[in-house]
Protein backbone atom coordinates (compact mmCIF):
# COMPACT_ATOMS: atom_id res chain seq x y z
CA UNK A 1 0.00 0.00 0.00
CA UNK A 2 1.30 3.72 -0.85
CA UNK A 3 -0.05 6.34 1.70
CA UNK A 4 0.05 10.10 1.83
CA UNK A 5 0.74 12.06 4.57
CA UNK A 6 0.49 15.32 5.99
CA UNK A 7 2.34 16.90 9.10
CA UNK A 8 0.67 19.68 10.62
CA UNK A 9 3.12 21.90 12.47
CA UNK A 10 2.70 24.53 14.99
CA UNK A 11 3.13 27.65 13.84
CA UNK A 12 5.99 30.98 15.47
CA UNK A 13 4.88 33.97 16.07
CA UNK A 14 7.40 36.54 15.35
CA UNK A 15 6.44 40.05 17.01
CA UNK A 16 7.72 43.37 15.38
CA UNK A 17 7.70 47.22 16.34
CA UNK A 18 8.01 50.20 13.76
CA UNK A 19 10.32 52.88 14.73
CA UNK A 20 9.82 55.68 11.74
CA UNK A 21 10.73 59.27 12.02
CA UNK A 22 8.84 61.63 9.26
CA UNK A 23 9.22 64.98 7.99
CA UNK A 24 6.27 67.23 8.92
CA UNK A 25 5.08 70.18 7.21
CA UNK A 26 5.35 73.50 8.86
CA UNK A 27 1.92 74.26 8.97
CA UNK A 28 0.43 71.78 10.79
CA UNK A 29 1.06 70.79 14.61
CA UNK A 30 3.42 68.13 15.15
CA UNK A 31 1.50 66.31 17.85
CA UNK A 32 -0.97 66.04 15.02
CA UNK A 33 0.81 64.65 12.45
CA UNK A 34 2.10 62.21 14.95
CA UNK A 35 -1.39 61.10 16.06
CA UNK A 36 -2.16 60.46 12.51
CA UNK A 37 0.64 58.78 11.61
CA UNK A 38 0.00 56.09 14.22
CA UNK A 39 -3.69 55.63 13.30
CA UNK A 40 -2.23 54.92 9.37
CA UNK A 41 0.05 52.22 11.09
CA UNK A 42 -2.77 50.80 13.15
CA UNK A 43 -4.90 50.31 9.94
CA UNK A 44 -2.30 49.11 7.80
CA UNK A 45 -1.97 46.23 10.17
CA UNK A 46 -5.86 45.63 11.47
CA UNK A 47 -5.89 42.37 9.62
CA UNK A 48 -3.61 39.59 10.40
CA UNK A 49 -0.76 38.44 7.87
CA UNK A 50 -0.78 34.89 6.47
CA UNK A 51 1.73 31.96 7.40
CA UNK A 52 5.61 33.03 5.94
CA UNK A 53 3.34 36.74 4.39
CA UNK A 54 6.60 38.75 3.83
CA UNK A 55 6.73 42.30 6.41
CA UNK A 56 6.45 44.57 3.61
CA UNK A 57 8.54 47.54 4.41
CA UNK A 58 7.69 49.64 1.31
CA UNK A 59 4.28 49.56 2.54
CA UNK A 60 5.05 51.19 5.67
CA UNK A 61 6.77 53.80 3.42
CA UNK A 62 4.00 54.49 1.43
CA UNK A 63 1.43 54.31 3.68
CA UNK A 64 3.40 57.06 6.19
CA UNK A 65 4.03 59.31 3.50
CA UNK A 66 0.29 59.45 2.19
CA UNK A 67 -0.37 60.85 5.28
CA UNK A 68 -1.73 64.49 5.46
CA UNK A 69 1.19 66.31 7.05
CA UNK A 70 3.96 63.91 5.97
CA UNK A 71 6.01 65.97 3.58
CA UNK A 72 8.60 62.39 3.82
CA UNK A 73 9.42 59.53 5.54
CA UNK A 74 12.93 59.23 6.52
CA UNK A 75 13.45 56.25 8.51
CA UNK A 76 12.01 53.11 9.51
CA UNK A 77 12.91 50.55 11.58
CA UNK A 78 11.85 47.46 12.05
CA UNK A 79 12.54 46.21 16.02
CA UNK A 80 11.90 43.18 17.51
CA UNK A 81 9.53 42.72 21.01
CA UNK A 82 10.47 40.53 23.55
CA UNK A 83 9.35 40.15 27.03
CA UNK A 84 6.73 39.08 29.17
CA UNK A 85 3.40 39.72 26.63
CA UNK A 86 5.40 39.08 22.97
CA UNK A 87 6.35 35.72 21.92
CA UNK A 88 10.11 34.15 22.87
CA UNK A 89 10.38 32.79 18.96
CA UNK A 90 13.89 34.10 17.79
CA UNK A 91 14.13 35.70 14.55
CA UNK A 92 17.17 37.81 13.04
CA UNK A 93 15.86 40.77 11.53
CA UNK A 94 19.18 41.64 9.69
CA UNK A 95 19.23 38.34 8.41
CA UNK A 96 15.63 38.49 7.08
CA UNK A 97 15.55 41.48 5.09
CA UNK A 98 15.68 40.76 1.63
CA UNK A 99 18.51 41.86 -0.79
CA UNK A 100 17.16 45.40 -1.51
CA UNK A 101 15.63 45.86 2.26
CA UNK A 102 12.45 46.14 1.12
CA UNK A 103 10.74 43.32 2.81
CA UNK A 104 11.27 40.86 5.70
CA UNK A 105 11.03 37.08 4.84
CA UNK A 106 9.31 35.19 7.14
CA UNK A 107 10.42 31.38 7.94
CA UNK A 108 7.58 29.20 6.27
CA UNK A 109 6.45 28.63 9.85
CA UNK A 110 6.32 32.24 11.29
CA UNK A 111 3.92 34.65 10.94
CA UNK A 112 4.63 38.46 11.84
CA UNK A 113 2.44 40.11 14.50
CA UNK A 114 1.94 43.53 15.87
CA UNK A 115 1.06 42.66 19.01
CA UNK A 116 0.16 46.05 20.62
CA UNK A 117 0.17 49.14 18.66
CA UNK A 118 -0.08 51.62 21.25
CA UNK A 119 3.22 50.69 22.42
CA UNK A 120 4.73 48.61 18.98
CA UNK A 121 4.56 51.81 16.79
CA UNK A 122 7.13 54.80 18.01
CA UNK A 123 7.22 57.61 16.11
CA UNK A 124 9.18 61.54 15.30
CA UNK A 125 7.93 64.22 13.14
CA UNK A 126 11.06 66.30 12.44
Amino acid sequence: MINDTLDILDGRIINFGINFEVLGDNNINKSTVLQRCLLALESLYLSKADMAEPLDVTKIYKKLNSVVGVADTTNIRIVRKLGTNYSSSTYDIEKGYSADRRYLVMPLDGIYEFKFPNTDFVGVVL
